[in-house]
């Protein structure tokens, strides 16, 4: 079959979860990718690439997701759509999801009433779509994210090694627990804090002036450099207000990293029982967490857990056997 992919980049980088789904469908079908920017830019070559396929996929329920899915239901093609977080939660508080807002709201609603299938990355997002679009729980199922199911060994953590790694903006901080973490380390002189990732409105210069001087920031890593921390690090710090999965979190138990969580959207789905779960937005309770995490064995449980329950083996059968069965019902 032919697939038309819609996407969008983080920075000028297609999110690698984008990319193992892209991926997963070449493997098997003849597929094409467009880059969404603005709808004016994009709407010719997603036309083109709708009339060229038999099947549409989009991650996430963005204006691209409804463009695609209407143009795909004109055309009679079908068209499945990735509901990963923000696209389909509301949380008022922090002023975050988009069916918080009401052109948001409507975005996703068409995106998902009108698409052939769904596909949630948690089953909190899975339920978080069904209560917030009143669409039908059949049209929506679970398909977790997924890891290369290799044991990765390691040979030596720094219990005295703390990471965390997230996208920073003024908007994402608060919701992804950044200043709690930052906060946490003053509790803890003793510990070395990292905060990777990338910046593009000045707030990782806003962090490095709040923080203690146990709490450094990296930029940017990917690829052997990321690893390494992970093999380092004994403790890996996820408490945000809201996650539809936790990828980086994922990655980091892959490592034998021990997680320091909050109970919010699907973090409890990846963690299980491999971890020490705080409230949110309080720094002493993370700092008291992350001490005893130092000093526990919970690492090779929670590798355990991602490689029995998300490998990129379970998803890719997933995603192919939703293109399958819509093959035969087109």
């Amino acid at each position: 079959m032919r697939v038309l992919v819609i996407c969008s980049r983080t920075g000028d980088r297609v999110p690698t979860f984008v990319q193992k789904d892209i991926d997963i469908l070449a493997s098997v079908h003849e597929v094409k990718v467009v880059i969404f920017e603005r709808a004016r830019r994009s709407l010719y070559p997603i036309l083109k690439g709708i009339i060229w396929a038999d099947v549409t996929y989009s991650w996430f329920c963005g204006l691209h997701a409804f463009i695609t899915v209407i143009l795909s239901r004109l055309l009679n093609r079908k068209s499945m759509v990735v509901a990963g977080g923000f696209d389909v939660v509301s949380v008022p508080e922090l002023n975050y999801g988009q069916v918080h807002h009401l052109f948001g709201k409507l975005r996703t609603i068409v995106s998902v009433r009108l698409a052939d299938v769904v596909l949630a990355v948690s089953e909190s997002i899975r339920i978080d779509t069904i209560h917030n679009v009143l669409c039908s729980p059949k049209k929506v199922k679970t398909v977790y994210h997924g890891f290369e199911a290799n044991v990765i060994s390691v040979n030596q953590k720094d219990s005295k090694l703390v990471l965390t790694v997230s996208f920073l903006s003024f908007l994402q901080m608060k919701r992804k627990g950044i200043f709690t973490f930052v906060e946490s380390a003053r509790y803890l002189p003793d510990f070395n804090f990292i905060l990777v990732g990338e910046s593009f409105d000045g707030s990782a210069e806003y962090i490095k002036r709040i923080a203690p001087s146990n709490v450094r920031l990296t930029g940017y890593l990917s690829g052997k450099d990321l690893e390494d921390l992970y093999r380092r690090a004994k403790v890996y710090v996820q408490v945000s207000a809201h996650e539809g999965f936790g990828c980086s979190l994922a990655e980091a138990m892959l490592y034998q990293c021990v997680p320091v969580v909050t109970n919010k959207g699907a973090i409890p789905e990846v963690v299980g029982d491999t971890g020490f779960y705080v409230p949110y937005d309080n720094p002493q309770c993370t700092a008291m967490a992350i001490k005893e995490a130092s000093q526990s064995d919970l690492g090779k449980r929670a590798q355990a857990r991602i490689l029995s329950n998300f490998s990129l083996e379970k998803r890719a059968k997933s995603i192919l056997s939703c293109v399958e069965n819509l093959r035969k019902v087109s």
